[in-house]
């Protein structure tokens, strides 16, 4: 049997010229493909992208591709929280499967409105940064949890929470402040986007913890997303 790893993304729903397509890749999505027009005038529109890599590095590129994408369409639409919760678990698979972490999910069949990309990203920064906050502890203790349900006037209520190290009670109120961490390789980048996109739906999001070795619990508020 044959295979290839070189796939070609036809881009022509974007509406742009070739130049600016390739300029939308590098300075949107931060990917360097090859030009699909180098193949010929068949070629105008595409993209080619070699996918040999590991699997943790495509779903990153994937992922800034989607952001890229919805920056320029509006992507509200209607989803299934449970969908997205297990896209945002598949894409730490690795990490999941190394430090062998219990994956704990309780939630209703819920269809709800929203940006799914936004969605999706707060979801991947809470696992990393639960599976950062337990890899070292007991393994029988590692637990992140998933709990989600629909509150009053259609909020939708979505929690992740983990047995990690905890949060200090002067840390709570900094905890989504641009540059702040307690990794000794961390940014601080992680928990402050989240909020910012959270924030850019009409949502919120809480932190809640009782402290060091107690664990901590990540509350998303989201609003239902209008067509």
């Amino acid at each position: 049997p044959e295979a290839s790893y070189l796939v070609f993304l036809d881009c022509r729903e974007l509406g742009l010229d070739q130049p600016s397509l390739v300029d939308f890749f590098v300075d949107s999505a931060h990917l360097a493909l090859n030009d699909g027009s180098i193949f010929g005038k068949e070629g105008r529109g595409f993209m080619r992208m070699n996918v040999a890599c590991p699997r943790s590095v495509l779903e990153k590129a994937l992922l800034q591709l989607e952001g890229a994408y919805c920056k320029v369409k509006s992507f509200i639409e209607l989803l299934r929280v449970s969908e997205v919760v297990e896209m945002a678990i598949a894409m730490n698979a690795d990490s999941i499967g190394k430090y062998k972490i219990i994956i704990e999910q309780s939630g209703e069949d819920i269809q709800f409105m929203t940006d799914k990309h936004k969605l999706l990203q707060v979801l991947v920064n809470l696992i990393r940064n639960g599976i950062h906050a337990i890899h070292a502890q007991d393994p029988a203790e590692r637990k992140i949890r998933f709990n989600w349900k629909v509150e009053t006037e259609g909020y939708l209520y979505l929690e992740v929470s983990d047995t990690g190290i905890g949060i200090q009670p002067d840390h709570i109120a900094k905890i989504f402040t641009h540059g702040f961490t307690t990794k000794k390789e961390g940014n601080g980048l992680g928990l402050h986007m989240s909020l910012l996109g959270m924030k850019e739906l009409g949502g919120e999001m809480r932190v809640f913890s009782q402290g060091p070795g107690k664990g901590a619990s990540f509350v998303i508020l989201l609003p239902p997303g209008k067509l």
